[in-house]
Parts: structure tokens; C-alpha cells; sequence
């Protein structure tokens, strides 16, 4: 027993510092100390090899103790997340157990070669290159140390501190061999002490020498809006008011250059029509100044689907240039694999999509851009070249430095990180010091709740947004700043990459071929894994009792109104035993998988009913293409609504499909569809209405004014009909009638967010702030 706690505790010491430097960033000499217990454990010639089984629970526990945050996603994400993460972090003892008994090289160098490979493989190969706890960022705040990354990159760093982490190693094994007074005259702890004091004294030297010989020049002026409001498509239309309000109060006219603001300030298509592009025009015309903003960009190629992108806007509400992520952060932006369980296993696929909804309360649509852009904006009669990065993609080497390898003057990083917590902002911001350096290339850093500042091609923090108090997290603000720009020829490790570490890894591999032509011997394997998903999430039988159909509606009913909503679905799946029986339960069941999260689901459940009843097919259909929608699964919801139209034409499925073409941009197609729904109920208010936005859409004002018209004479009450006719208004130059029809909106209860969101954007013009903040609050409050 005794054995075993020791060597459990060997395990999970890394994993305890590690998690301490992750939770408290100032504790930046726990990296040098923290591979110790490992490289003990698994390099100890006086015991036996203990169980590969031991490092796996310590690598485990280290990415969970590192990646705590992940539980605001949920208790189980962590958990989850770790499982998928793991497999690259599991290189490191094997690596080093085969390299010490191999080659007898000194722990200083085999610790250094096998850790600085296994981290140059995590990063490069994990999901999504998502890798922030790399041991050389540590040191990011100790400039002097860090400037040989210019050379050698961050894995340089790494290869130096996990050196001494193998020196140390081989200093208490070695004392506890041959005693303090001889261990100290063993020539691979001296001559490992000589090889640290070395390179201590070198990178120190070559530190000195880059602080006093490299130096800038005052670049653009910049405007960093920090706005710290959650980000959701809930909140869409509140948020962008108060990021203009924000903007409009705190940056003067004409004191800026560029004014950005960070990743998804605009969680929705930048170019909806009326919306953001004229916002942001105006702006930009109010300071004299271009904006830089993070938004998204709907797929016209995959229905569905978005892009997040960085837009250059200038003061015609014109976009100047753009730029897509490339590395989407995984299961928030886009769901690994689900594309293969889709194709292999649609049950364990309904499973895996429910879990992401339920951690991130949505379902990601994102798909990744496909190369670096360099984006210019007008400074001192010529123009300033800006290379954009979002969110984590600064955590990949590779991904900044082809970014800046073509000319550009700065890094600029648009964020959005609400839920990650203080010490990882912390750490994404030592990131980015070591981007800086590498590439000798100030880097801008602007969050959403912070860390937003800027950072000087020697890696110096010259500015950094804070509250009134001081904090630089979860605070509102703008920095006007100016970015200090050198001009430098690419740096080395800019022209190579991660050459260093690859030559690592390519030394790393060399050795161990040899030790295994010096020593090899036959070598097993057993891998075992199985996953118990077939059959998880299956639609419920509709295979009940004819004779219970009535009971399993009733208590269906009953258990719903009780929120009970799993149970109800089941007695009301079961109902459907009949045809009768399913046409009654059919709106109660669609009901209670609206209420939940199960839409994949829903989706199998309503195809199956239109298989086996035909005469409920059109119906069906179109419940089956509303969960699709929900999926985001676009085509085949459109393929569903266009087989209940020929199944049986229905008000309901033109509505559907009416508000699908919008849904996609396609006004011309909605208003096709919404003709001839409006054709079988032509007094179908949600018809009416979605016909007249439809004209308006499609810039036929006349008719969707008139249209619209009839539709309010005849029902004063609808509130979003009065918002559209006000649109019209303003696009006809009639001033007065837009706002008499928005005062008529903004009248009836509930009030239209979009009746708001035009009421703000015209008090806006006016510098009427008091009035957008009152519409603000009233559409926080509404949700």
C-alpha cells in the first residue's frame, strides 16, 4: 500500500503545481519545480517501472486543475473536456522512461527533450491547437529572460525549464545514492549546473543587448472599447446599443485612427439590412475614425452556417476588409466529430449534440476561414497594415507569424472571454507577450471584459485598459492609445516557425531509434476503448396500446403542466398507437419537445409519424422541418416543408418555409412562398405580416407598405407591422410618418425589440443618450 500512495503522490504533485500556477499566475517558479515528481517516478533506476496508469491519472488531473473554468459550462465539462484533450498530453513519461533507459543521457537534457516534444505535439495536434499552459509562457513577465524567442520561440523557453526540472530531478536521486558531499563532484550535476548557469547567463546577455538596440516609433492611434456585456444571441440588439453608446460617449472626435471593438460585438450577419453597417457608418463619421469590429457572416453556401470575422468598416458604412477565423474554439464554435456520428451513429450523435447544447445552452454553427489577411486603414495620408487574430488563435505560434510575416505594422486581437475567469486572461495575455517577441511585432490585445491593452515588440505591456478601481476584468471602458510600431525585418523564428522545437523532436526521435537498434527486444501493447452509445437519445416508441390512448394523453397532458416534460413525452409518443389518437396528440407532443433541448429528437420522433400515418404527413412534416431548424440543419428543413406542401399545401408550411427564405436572406424566394400561403388564408395575420416585411425586404416598399397597411386598418394592435411601416418610412426619406409609426409601436404592449432597437438608433443621431439608455434597460428587462 505503502508503495502505491507514494508513487499516486509522485503522480498527482505535478498535476497540484501546475494547477496552483494555472489558478495563481504569479506563482511563476512552480513550472521550474513542477516535472520533478515525474521524471523521479519514472526515471528511477533503483525501482521498478512503476505503471504507465499513474501519469495518466496525473496528466488528467493537471488538465483539470489547469482548465477549471471549463465548469462554469457545467459540472461534467471539465470532465468531458479533459477526456478529449488528454490523448496528447500523454507523450511526455513514455518519451522519458524510453530516452532514460535507452540512452543514459543526464535527466537535464532527456527531461528537456521529451517534455519540449510532448508540448510541441500537444499544441500542434490536439483539438483545435487548444494548448495554454505551455511551461516557457510562465516567464512571459521577466522581459530580459524571454527575448531569445525572436529565435527559438516559446518552446526554447519550455526546453530551458524543463532542464532544470531534470537537473533537480537528477540531484536528489543522486544525493540519495551516493550522499550530499560526493553528489556534488558527479559529473552530470555539475556539468548540468554549468549548462543552466550557461544559458542563464546567455539569454540574460542577449536580453540586455535586444531592450537597448531595438526601439519604436509612435504608430496609429487606437480607440480599444472594452464594453463587458455578455455576449449571446439572446441579447443581440441591447448589446450593440450599448456598445454604440459606449463608443459615442468615451471617444472624442477625431483622437483615434481606428476605434475596435472586440470578438462577437455583433453576434449576428454584420450586413442584416438597416442594421449594423449603418450604425457603425454613422460612428465612424461622428469620430473620424474607421472601426474595426468582430461579428459574424452567414454561409450563402451552407445554409445554416456562419463564419466569425473581423470587419473593417470605413465612414461610409462600407466594408473595407475582412478577415475570418481560421481555429474555431471547439464545441462553442463547432462540434468535432459530428460529422462522423452523424454518418456512423445517429443515436450517440443526438447524445453528443444535446450535451453540447445543454454546456453551452446553443449549437454551434461556425466554420473556419482559410487563410491570414492584412487589413489597411488610413494614417498620416498613407496606411496603416493591421494582421488580425480572434480569440485563441494567438495560443497556435504558427497562426501569428504567418499572419505577420507579410508586412504588417501590429497584431491585432479581438476577444471575447466572459466566461474563462481572471488568471487564464492573465495567461492569454502572457501568450500574447511571446507573440510579441517572437515576431517583433507590437500586439493589441481588445477583450470584451478584458485583459484589453497593448504591447511593444520587446514584450512590454505599455498599456492596459482598467476600471476606476484599478481592475483590468470585468470592467467597462475605452483606452485611447497609441501603438508603438518598429519596423523590423522578419524575425528568425518568424522565417522558421517552430523550427527549434522540431529539431527537438527530431533529436528526440533519432535517440530513440538508436536505443532501440542497441537494445531492442520485442514490445507489446494492449489499447481498449468502447463506447456504450448505440440506442441513447432514440425517439420513443409509438408503439403503444390502442386501448391506452386516451389515458396516455390525458396523463401526458397532465405530467407536462407539471414540467415534467420527458415523462409527458413518452405517454404522448405512446398515444400515437392510433391515427386518431397521434392527430389529437401531435400539438400537445410538438409542445413539449419545444420546451426542451431534445430537438434531434423531436426531429426523428415527427418523421416517423409521417411515415406511419399518411394522412397526418403534411402536418408532420412541417414539425419535423421546425426541429431541424432548431438543429440548424437548414436544407433538410427546407426538403421537409417542401414535402408537406406536396403532401397537402397548408397556411402553416408557406408560413414555415416563408420564414426560412428570410431566415436565409432570400426576400425574393419568401415572398413567393408567402403569396401564395396568403392565397389559402388570405386573413392569416402571420401571413400578412411576413408578406409585407418580405416586399421590404426585397425593396419593393410600395407594395409591402401597402400590404402592411391593410394589415394594421384591420388590426391596430400588431406592434411589429407598425416597426416595419416605420422602416419604410425612413428608407422613403418620410421622416415624420416613420416616426409616427414608431411611436404607435413603442404604444403597444408587448413592444417589438426591433421597435426599440430603431427608436435608440434615431435617439442615437440625436445624442439623446438618456433615451437609448431607457430603451436598453427596457429590452434587458423584456428578456
Amino acid at each position: 500500500m505503502v508503495p502505491v500512495l507514494a508513487r499516486l503522490g509522485l503522480a498527482l504533485a505535478p498535476a497540484a503545481m501546475l494547477g496552483a500556477y494555472a489558478a495563481f499566475p504569479m506563482l511563476a517558479f512552480l513550472p521550474w519545480i513542477a516535472l520533478v515528481p515525474w521524471a523521479v517516478l519514472y526515471t528511477d533506476d533503483r525501482r521498478e517501472r512503476p505503471s504507465w496508469a499513474y501519469y495518466v491519472v496525473g496528466a488528467y488531473a493537471a488538465w483539470l486543475l489547469q482548465y477549471s473554468q471549463a465548469e462554469r459550462f457545467g459540472w461534467y465539462a471539465p470532465f468531458l473536456l479533459g477526456l478529449a484533450f488528454l490523448p496528447w498530453c500523454l507523450p511526455f513519461a513514455p518519451l522519458l522512461s524510453w530516452l532514460h533507459r535507452r540512452v543514459g543521457l543526464p535527466r537535464s537534457i532527456t527531461v528537456a527533450l521529451a517534455w519540449t516534444s510532448a508540448e510541441w505535439l500537444r499544441a500542434t495536434f490536439t483539438v483545435a491547437h487548444f494548448d495554454l499552459y505551455g511551461l516557457g509562457y510562465s516567464q512571459a513577465r521577466f522581459p530580459i529572460m524571454v527575448q531569445l524567442a525572436d529565435l527559438i520561440g516559446v518552446y526554447g523557453v519550455t526546453f530551458v525549464i524543463a532542464g532544470a526540472n531534470g537537473w533537480i530531478a537528477d540531484g536528489i536521486l543522486t544525493v540519495r545514492d551516493v550522499g550530499w558531499r560526493r553528489s556534488v563532484r558527479t559529473p552530470r550535476i555539475a556539468w548540468g549546473f554549468a549548462a543552466l548557469a550557461a544559458t542563464t547567463v546567455v539569454a540574460g546577455g542577449y536580453g540586455i543587448v535586444r531592450l537597448q538596440t531595438i526601439h519604436t516609433a509612435p504608430g496609429p492611434r487606437l480607440a480599444l472599447v472594452q464594453p463587458n456585456l455578455a455576449h449571446s444571441p439572446r441579447n443581440l440588439i441591447d448589446v450593440h446599443l450599448a456598445q454604440l453608446l459606449l463608443t459615442e460617449r468615451g471617444v472624442p472626435a477625431g483622437e483615434a485612427d481606428l476605434i475596435v471593438w472586440p470578438e462577437n460585438a455583433i453576434l449576428d450577419e454584420i450586413r442584416r439590412d438597416g442594421a449594423y453597417l449603418d450604425d457603425l457608418g454613422w460612428l465612424a463619421r461622428e469620430k473620424g475614425a474607421w472601426i474595426l469590429v468582430g461579428a459574424l457572416e452567414n454561409r450563402r453556401d451552407r445554409p445554416g452556417r456562419t463564419t466569425n470575422g473581423a470587419w473593417l468598416i470605413d465612414t461610409d458604412g462600407s466594408i473595407r476588409g475582412s478577415y475570418r477565423k481560421r481555429i474555431l474554439f471547439p464545441w462553442s464554435e463547432y462540434i468535432p466529430g459530428d460529422a462522423f456520428f452523424g454518418r456512423w451513429l445517429p443515436s450517440a450523435q443526438r447524445l453528443y449534440r444535446w450535451i453540447v447544447r445543454l454546456g453551452w445552452g446553443f449549437q454551434p454553427t461556425g466554420t473556419p476561414g482559410d487563410r491570414a489577411e492584412i487589413l489597411e486603414f488610413p494614417w498620416r495620408g498613407g496606411e496603416a497594415r493591421v494582421a488580425p487574430l480572434i480569440c485563441v488563435e494567438n495560443a497556435y505560434p504558427p497562426v501569428p507569424a504567418a499572419a505577420g510575416h507579410d508586412g504588417a505594422d501590429f497584431f491585432l486581437n479581438i476577444t471575447s472571454e466572459g466566461l474563462v475567469g481572471g488568471p487564464v486572461q492573465e495567461q492569454l495575455l502572457r501568450i500574447a507577450i511571446f507573440r510579441a517577441i517572437e515576431n517583433r511585432m507590437a500586439y493589441v490585445r481588445v477583450g470584451n471584459t478584458g485583459i484589453s491593452g497593448v504591447i511593444d515588440p520587446l514584450g512590454r505591456v505599455t498599456a492596459v485598459l482598467r476600471g476606476p478601481r484599478g481592475a483590468t476584468i470585468d470592467t467597462a471602458g475605452i483606452l485611447l492609445t497609441t501603438v508603438p510600431v518598429a519596423h523590423l525585418p522578419n524575425s528568425p523564428y518568424a522565417r522558421s516557425h517552430d523550427l527549434f522545437a522540431k529539431l527537438v523532436l527530431g533529436a528526440t526521435s533519432l535517440l530513440l531509434l538508436l536505443g532501440v537498434a542497441r537494445r531492442f527486444r520485442r514490445a507489446g501493447a494492449v489499447a481498449a476503448a468502447s463506447l456504450l452509445l448505440a440506442g441513447c437519445m432514440a425517439p420513443p416508441p409509438l408503439d403503444g396500446v390502442a386501448d391506452e390512448v386516451g389515458g396516455n394523453l390525458a396523463r401526458g397532458r397532465v405530467l407536462l403542466s407539471e414540467g415534467k416534460t420527458g415523462a409527458a413525452i413518452r405517454n404522448l409518443a405512446a398515444a400515437c398507437a392510433t391515427e386518431d389518437g397521434c392527430r389529437e396528440s401531435m400539438p400537445v407532443l410538438y409542445d413539449a419537445y419545444a420546451r426542451g433541448k431534445s430537438d434531434d429528437v423531436a426531429a426523428a420522433t415527427f418523421e416517423r409519424i409521417a411515415e406511419r400515418y399518411p394522412a397526418l404527413r403534411p402536418e408532420a412534416l412541417v414539425a419535423h422541418g421546425y426541429f431541424l431548424e432548431r438543429i440548424l440543419d437548414l436544407e433538410s428543413a427546407r426538403a421537409a416543408y417542401l414535402a408537406s406542401i406536396d403532401a397537402r399545401p397548408t397556411a402553416l408550411a408557406y408560413e414555415r418555409l416563408g420564414r426560412l427564405d428570410l431566415r436565409e436572406e432570400r426576400p425574393d424566394d419568401a415572398v413567393r412562398t408567402l403569396r401564395a400561403g396568403t392565397a389559402i388564408a388570405p386573413d392569416d395575420l402571420r401571413l400578412r405580416y411576413l408578406l409585407g416585411r418580405a416586399l421590404w425586404l426585397a425593396g419593393d416598399l410600395g407594395e409591402g407598405e401597402r400590404v402592411l397597411s391593410a394589415l394594421v386598418a384591420d388590426h391596430l394592435e400588431e406592434a411589429s407591422a407598425w416597426t416595419v411601416l416605420a422602416w419604410i418610412g425612413l428608407m422613403r426619406g418620410d421622416q415624420d410618418a416613420a416616426e409616427s409609426c414608431l411611436r404607435k409601436a413603442l404604444a403597444l404592449r408587448p413592444v417589438p425589440s426591433e421597435a426599440r432597437y430603431l427608436a435608440s438608433k434615431l435617439a442615437l443621431r440625436r445624442h439623446d443618450w438618456d433615451a437609448v439608455e431607457g430603451h436598453i434597460t427596457a429590452l434587458r428587462a423584456s428578456r
